[in-house]
């Protein structure tokens, strides 16, 4: 364990989330079994090495990847995501260890890890800080996974009209604001031998009341004014029962395209 480190500070609009813990773990999607697939041959991950799943929230990639037989440390700067993820692990006897830190400065020994994954995070970190900690601390042969779920409006049209009310009540939120090219943002760091990318869809039913818990738990959703929120969830529920009537299905099709990148260390 590393001490001393002088930590920035944590992004305000991340902060949000640490209300809603109970909410990101229950409602957020999974990732889907060939990304997890596709992590653990393309890193040669094994079950003796460690793997740090950092800005893990409340596990939901630590506990895909536990599941599997992997060694996991969870690095979590927000208290009550750490104490959720660490409630979970405890009732289903999941080898996950949860500890604060952030990803500029990772609480780990130099060397100590096969792999670093981060789910829905990294484009909340400082970039260049980020990945000179994530370097220092994998192994040599070790390597790096960065995964985003996205909705997949573009081919579904009610979430296409999901994300236009989202547009509608914060205006500074577009669905592609994560887009980035990071597999040039990682070659330019001359930190990876290689980078790979991969794109893999999936889909899962959802009832009214998951849609709903996964809009919660959205951080533009979440930094809205308390009454601007409500007014967003009661088109939210009037778009759902008008999908429902007009569809003759109780449960909708929630749509991914999950973006996968992996890097191999020097």
């Amino acid at each position: 364990m590393l001490t001393g480190e002088m930590h920035p500070p944590i992004h305000p609009q991340a902060r949000l989330f640490d209300g809603c813990a109970d909410l990101y773990l229950r409602y957020r999607p999974p990732y889907p079994e060939a990304a997890i697939d596709t992590i653990s041959a393309g890193l040669n991950l094994t079950p003796d090495g460690w793997i740090c799943d950092l800005g893990a929230g409340p596990g939901t990639l630590s506990f895909l990847l536990a599941e599997r037989g992997y060694r996991l440390v969870a690095v979590e700067p927000l208290a009550r995501m750490r104490a959720c993820g660490a409630r979970w692990a405890r009732e289903r006897q999941r080898p996950v260890m949860f500890l604060g830190g952030q990803a500029e400065a990772i609480p780990l020994a130099d060397g100590s890890v096969q792999a670093v994954v981060c789910g829905q995070a990294f484009h909340w970190f400082q970039t260049g800080r980020a990945l000179a900690e994530i370097w220092r601390v994998l192994t040599p042969t070790g390597g790096l996974a960065l995964l985003w779920n996205n909705r997949d409006w573009q081919h579904t049209p009610w979430l296409a009209r999901l994300e236009r009310l989202l547009m509608k009540y914060n205006p500074q939120y577009t669905p592609s604001y994560r887009a980035r090219d990071w597999s040039q943002m990682l070659r330019e760091t001359h930190l990876f031998t290689r980078i790979a990318r991969c794109e893999f869809s999936h889909e899962m039913e959802a009832t009214s009341e998951h849609i709903l818990g996964l809009i919660a738990s959205l951080s533009y959703v979440r930094i809205l004014p308390g009454e601007r929120r409500q007014q967003l969830r009661r088109e939210v529920v009037t778009l759902l029962d008008q999908e429902r009537v007009l569809t003759r299905r109780s449960m909708l099709p929630l749509r991914y395209r999950t973006e996968l990148y992996l890097a191999w260390k020097c």
